[in-house]
Formats: C-alpha cells, structure tokens, sequence
C-alpha cells in the first residue's frame, strides 16, 4: 500500500468499516473486460475471517461469469465527502476496504440463513423467503482473502 499513512491494520476496524458500508462491488473475470457489479449484502466473522453473502438471479451475466470464474475481487467504500486542500486541491475523505476470495454457491438452510444476514444488514427484520423465491436465486458466500482498508481523514 503506497500510503501507509491510511492503512487499518485492526480486524476489528476493518469490521467497523463493512459494517457501515451499504453496498460492496464484485469483480469478476471476464473474457475481454472485468466485469464489476455493486451489489447488496451482508456479512459475518468466523473464525476471525470476514465471510459476505450477496444474491441475484439465476440468470444473467453476473451468475454465468461466476459459474465459469467464481475468483473475485470485493471492494465497498464509505464517501465521508470532500475537502480543499492547502495547496488548492481536492480530495475526497473516505474508508474502504478491500478483498478478494471466491463466490461459493450455497444452497438450502445456510442460504436462507445467509438471506437472514443480508437482509438485517439492509435493515430489516429477517424473514422467510416466499414460496418459489430460494428456487430461483442464487446465494453466494465470499470468504475474504487478503483483507485490506484505508481512510483519508
């Protein structure tokens, strides 16, 4: 990291900071291009790992490049605004994470209860799916590899 001025080395911090974010971004390997897509989710430590859940169709560029490449990138990041600087530029006050590990399909019981983290995440009280919804869905668990932050105060 060039500025290790910014780096968050604390776990615990770093937690703090997926906490509040209200959205992530998955790269995922593409042919010509990486495909990038924001997404809602929620998240879990265990055993001192941070693990994301995220959903989407069972259809669609996102689930077809994961069933080829599941190897993903996970960014999400908290815009604080922006301030001038002494020599007259710009900068934007931020924290952000980073990581990288693969999207796993998961399936039944540990699907719902991974719909039950997201959705409390997003601010809800947890419920069980409708009828036929977990039938087309595909849920899908990142355990985060390489964890880094950053902020600019």
């Amino acid at each position: 990291m060039r500025r290790s001025d910014r780096e968050i080395t604390e776990f615990n911090d770093i937690i703090d900071i997926v906490s509040r974010c209200t959205r992530i971004h998955i790269g995922i390997s593409c042919i010509d291009v990486p495909y990038v897509v924001p997404v809602s989710f929620g998240y879990e430590v265990k055993e001192n790992k941070l693990v994301l859940y995220f959903h989407g169709a069972q259809a669609g560029r996102k689930f077809e490049l994961l069933e080829k490449s599941p190897e993903v990138s996970v960014s999400g990041d908290i815009c604080h605004g922006y301030k001038e600087l002494s020599n007259g530029g710009i900068t934007c006050l931020y924290e952000s994470f980073m990581a990288c590990g693969t999207a796993e399909r998961i399936y039944g019981d540990e699907a719902q209860r991974a719909l039950d983290i997201l959705t409390e995440h997003c601010g809800f009280v947890p419920r069980p799916c409708p009828d036929g919804v977990l039938d087309i869905t595909a849920v899908y668990k990142i355990t985060a590899e390489n964890l880094t932050a950053k902020r600019s105060k």
